[in-house]
């Protein structure tokens, strides 16, 4: 069982092929998609939603470079935003309506080399190889 992480939520996209409404602000079966995601976090020690989003006093916000700029960049500014991160990662997309589900079974399972394409739990530092080098999160 994972104990001890960070999480980073993404919910920074324009939502183009949905004819551009928020996601995160999406409601589905009567819940906004950004609090199905972080009641998925919820047992992080830090939660990070890349963003422009109302978001919780308890959860830190961030914009990704530039705005817009996908996946890669969201997650570049959330680990910005973690000055001291966790050992662990968790590293979530806000519009996944059975997210609670997935991070259950990932927190639950512990480290594996099998991850679910709807979440992500990774060490936060990993090898770089034979160069012996850490460095942040590499996919």
């Amino acid at each position: 069982m994972i104990t001890g992480y960070d999480a980073i939520i993404l919910a920074g996209g324009r939502g183009a092929r949905l004819g551009a409404p928020s996601k995160p602000d999406l409601h589905v079966a009567g819940r906004r998609m950004l609090d199905i995601a972080l009641a998925a976090a919820g047992s992080a020690n830090r939660i990070v939603v890349v963003g422009d989003v109302d978001v919780p006093d308890h959860v830190l916000r961030t914009r990704e470079e530039p705005v817009f700029g996908g996946p890669v960049a969201g997650l570049a500014a959330g680990l910005a935003a973690l000055t001291s991160p966790a050992e662990w990662l968790l590293l979530l997309a806000c519009d996944l309506p059975d997210a609670e589900a997935a991070v259950a079974r990932l927190l639950t399972a512990g480290p594996t080399r099998s991850m679910t394409a709807s979440a992500c739990l990774t060490p936060t530092a990993v090898s770089s190889g034979s160069l012996g080098a850490t460095g942040p999160l590499h996919s």
